[in-house]
């Protein structure tokens, strides 16, 4: 999913921390990682 919208989407709108913003797909990927590294 996450290389999908890579290659399909310009910005993504998600939450984080109870709060919404949006993220380059890249950027978007790299919170999804350093979270997951950190909680993992």
């Amino acid at each position: 999913n996450l290389e999908a919208a890579v290659a399909n989407s310009t910005l993504i709108y998600h939450l984080t921390g109870g709060r919404g913003h949006l993220c380059s797909p890249r950027q978007y990927a790299g919170e999804f990682m350093r979270k997951n590294r950190v909680e993992g």
